[in-house]
């Protein structure tokens, strides 16, 4: 028999002033106990089949005549609650994520020392890379999230920095540091802080993210005209002619790598590969 939250429904029918509340989780425990007895499935409670056999239940043990209408009562009622639950627990899960996907990335753990800003610190930091809500990175192994902390900062994605007293603007965005060379020659050169590095780091990921998607884009868009004009032609006729200034050529078969073609004469030794006919596309379409 499926799991009922009887405590759940009881307070459900005193939140919303249900008199008859004890009256129904009663009738609904005992016809569950019929249900049990009887392998009746509750998904035909409204079926022919169930009424018949829960009936003939009732008159064989001689109980109250109007005990299945009120234990179908009982039953609808406790259904309005638990769907309330669900769309509860779907709107909260809904709040999370959009929570998640709304969180500052710019935010600021405060509090004296030993309060947990360093241990919050990771959970913080996989939030926003990997897109994920508080609530579901608590549920995670912490040994886990440590590793995938260390690989984030190992990659250059994270940079876990301590300010103290002495640390200035030099050490935080950029600064003139002043060496010497062998012979004490003094010369200077401007180096930039952690945030600095951040930055640019963080420009040269957006640009080559950018590039890599538009990369992408390309390749689909090859792959789109490929199919349409070479492909799902090749489906309907055996030869697809290709005609050119002064003379013509057929493709007649194609493979995952290579494209074979016959010759106006018949030739059919020549064959051209695909990521070859990608090239002269892309270069077509730069110039």
């Amino acid at each position: 028999m499926e799991k009922f939250d009887f405590k759940g429904f009881r307070k459900y029918g005193e939140n919303i002033n249900f008199p008859s509340i004890t009256t129904y989780i009663s009738l609904l425990k005992r016809g569950l106990e019929i249900v049990d007895k009887l392998g009746l499935d509750l998904k035909q409670i409204d079926t022919g089949y169930f009424k018949d056999k829960f009936k003939k239940y009732m008159n064989e043990n001689k109980l109250h005549q109007d005990l299945y209408n009120d234990f179908k009562s009982a039953y609808r009622k406790y259904l309005m609650f638990e769907n309330e639950e669900i769309s509860k627990d779907n709107e909260m899960k809904k709040g999370n994520k959009m929570q998640n996907k709304n969180q500052s990335l710019n935010q600021i753990l405060y509090g004296p020392p030993g309060t947990g800003k360093t241990y919050n610190t990771i959970n913080r930091a996989l939030s926003i890379i990997e897109n994920k809500t508080l609530d579901d990175l608590e549920n995670e192994n912490r040994e886990e999230l440590k590793k995938r902390f260390d690989e984030y900062k190992k990659a250059g994605q994270i940079e876990f920095v301590t300010f103290h007293q002495s640390y200035g603007y030099e050490e935080f965005v950029e600064g003139i540091k002043a060496e010497s060379d062998e012979n004490g020659n003094l010369s200077y050169r401007v180096e930039d802080g952690i945030f600095k590095k951040l930055s640019k780091k963080a420009k040269e990921n957006f640009e080559n993210s950018k590039l890599k998607q538009n990369q992408s884009n390309r390749k689909l868009f090859f792959k789109s005209v490929f199919q349409k004009v070479i492909l799902d032609p090749l489906k309907i006729q055996n030869k697809l002619k290709i005609s050119l200034t002064k003379t013509f050529f057929y493709i007649y078969k194609v493979n995952n790598n290579t494209i074979y073609l016959e010759t106006s004469n018949g030739n059919k030794n020549l064959h051209l590969a695909i990521s070859t006919l990608e090239e002269m596309y892309e270069e077509e379409k730069n110039n």
